[in-house]
């Protein structure tokens, strides 16, 4: 039985759907001749035929009614949604089903669908719908969809078994949890009591002959919640020791926000969005040092640490908003222990 839900062609999608689709923002990339990047899959495009042509023939069998008759080369089914909207589907009974054709219903006019269809079909004696058919595009598009739906699984399963890894070692500080990575390495976490602060040591065993393993790394660092990429540090190998270590300092609001956060959410929703972790805006301009990258932070909507502790994504212009009193006191110490320096 097939299970791929039914869904439309790029040509029904374009020439006769997308001044009628409901969401704005694909309403307005569709009329630009646009496809929506492969995130969204065309049966779920914001249009109740399209929504009819799914949920009617993705496992549905056309009933004896539901034949189209007055084209017959190819074995066309019809697709209602209320009173106006109709389409015809492309029904094979172990193939995919492509909505090929949809319109509004006017009966007893010449501009209805129906209609139509069967004159843009009919040449003379001759009856040939193939103009309407799918071509290599839409299995493209399709195959494109599928694969990154599988990655974007892969990743989720990725993203769960770290941090379930991370969980079980801030749970017990000062007791390794490992975990066995896809391509064969081991991921080694220690959650290490160090006074005020706590190091949060990751370590990463991997074959880094030729480069290798260091893609790996940065798929775990950007799995860790409420981090900022300038704050891993990295211990490189020693002569007992052949893997580096890589290491961040957190403190207790850390730990408490990840076990909420994972408590609340669920590890699926944290997964997917690790900035869950990051403090709320307060308001205040703070001061980040000049090891992160705060330009891209704001292009790409990374996390930065700021001196005072706060992670966050920066959104704002922080030459509005007044400083922060404790990154100034930090500064200020700072500043004052290079003058005696």
């Amino acid at each position: 039985m097939v299970t791929d839900p039914a869904r439309p062609t790029i040509r029904c999608l374009l020439d006769d759907l997308a001044n009628s689709v409901t969401d704005a923002r694909q309403r307005s990339a569709l009329l630009a001749g646009q496809l929506p990047d492969l995130s969204v899959q065309l049966h779920e495009i914001a249009h109740p035929i399209v929504a009819a042509a799914r949920d009617r023939y993705t496992n549905g069998e056309p009933r004896a009614r539901d034949w189209f008759r007055s084209v017959r080369d190819q074995p066309w089914v019809e697709c209602r949604h209320g009173e106006r909207w109709r389409g015809l589907v492309l029904w094979y009974p172990q193939a995919q089903r492509w909505l090929c054709f949809a319109g509004w219903h006017e009966f007893g006019s010449r501009d209805d669908v129906y209609e139509r269809f069967t004159q843009q079909c009919t040449t003379g004696s001759t009856i040939d719908s193939t103009r309407f058919l799918p071509v290599k595009d839409d299995e493209s598009r399709l195959l494109g969809e599928q694969r990154y739906s599988d990655l974007l699984t892969q990743k989720q399963r990725f993203n769960h078994e770290v941090l379930k890894c991370l969980l079980s070692a801030v749970s017990s500080p000062g007791i390794a949890s490992t975990l066995e990575l896809p391509d064969g390495s081991t991921m080694r976490v220690l959650l290490r009591p160090d006074g005020d602060l706590d190091e949060l040591t990751l370590q990463i065993k991997l074959d880094w002959r030729g480069g290798q393993g260091a893609a790996m790394v940065e798929r775990v660092k950007d799995t860790v919640p409420g981090i900022a990429t300038n704050e891993w540090d990295i211990i490189p190998p020693g002569p007992t020791d052949l893997d580096p270590i890589f290491l961040a300092y957190v403190d207790d609001q850390w730990v408490t926000q990840l076990t909420e956060a994972a408590a609340t959410h669920g590890l699926e929703v944290l997964g997917a969005n690790p900035n869950l972790l990051l403090d709320r805006s307060d308001g205040a301009a703070h001061f980040i040092p000049a090891s992160a990258k705060v330009a891209a932070a704001y292009v790409e909507g990374q996390p930065v640490r700021a001196i005072c502790g706060r992670r966050f994504v920066p959104t704002a212009d922080p030459s509005t908003a007044p400083t922060c009193p404790e990154c100034q006191r930090i500064r200020e110490q700072i500043e004052q222990a290079h003058r005696v320096d």
